[in-house]
């Protein structure tokens, strides 16, 4: 029975970490409010995915606003330089979407917009994980974030089917707001640490380790 009620028994760990994604998806909603802060914010939540539940290092919120310090500048200029053709691209999809409902001549350009403005999502998704990951400058953060998109591409469909899943569990389910950005997050580092940034840096260990690194924050 004392083992039942032991800090370190299963279920106490399980209910640990369920209660560090609940304040990680917190941190991240609130972070995220002023729109223009998604980047830093969503940035923010895949290092302290990394050090916090993975490699338990310090605290979830420690970690998180660590890396809010450390990568604000380039995760925010990197995001906003995709958002605003990403904002673009939308408002045209939403636009001749609504023409070709009006049987107007708009032919298929939506489908076009929309697997455009799809390709830009998942280009953010890897721009924030990539801010997370290497400290670059904004213009290689950009480029090199895109790049890698567009050549793992079988893992930029994987991360965009699963987000759509989440958000759909998400609007039949609203309290999963409390658990599905950082569980998301859990599912990207898995994709993008294992299947994709490792080829380019073989010799790093299995979790993101920016201070020993050339191109790593300093503290």
């Amino acid at each position: 029975m004392n083992d039942f009620f032991d800090l370190d028994a299963p279920l106490f760990r399980f209910l640990t970490r369920v209660a560090d994604m609940v304040i990680l998806s917190l941190l991240w909603l609130i972070g995220s409010l002023p729109l223009f802060t998604l980047g830093i914010s969503s940035t923010a939540l895949y290092y302290a995915v990394n050090k916090s539940l993975i490699e338990d290092r310090g605290t979830v919120s420690e970690e998180f606003f660590r890396a809010c310090r450390r990568s604000f500048r380039q995760a925010t200029l990197s995001f906003l330089a995709l958002a605003v053709p990403e904002s673009i691209l939308l408002a045209n999809c939403f636009m001749t979407h609504y023409l070709k409902g009006q049987q107007a001549a708009t032919d298929n350009l939506w489908i076009i917009f929309t697997v455009l403005s799809t390709c830009g999502l998942a280009w953010m998704i890897y721009n924030a994980a990539y801010a997370a990951r290497f400290d670059d400058p904004v213009k290689k953060t950009v480029l090199q974030s895109g790049a890698m998109a567009l050549l793992h591409f079988d893992k930029s469909l994987l991360l965009l089917v699963v987000l759509a899943a989440f958000g759909l569990l998400t609007a039949f389910c609203p309290p999963l707001i409390l658990l599905a950005p950082a569980g998301y997050a859990l599912f990207a580092r898995w994709v993008l640490e294992k299947k994709v940034f490792y080829q380019y840096l073989p010799d790093i260990d299995d979790g993101i380790d920016k201070e020993n690194k050339d191109c790593s924050h300093q503290d």
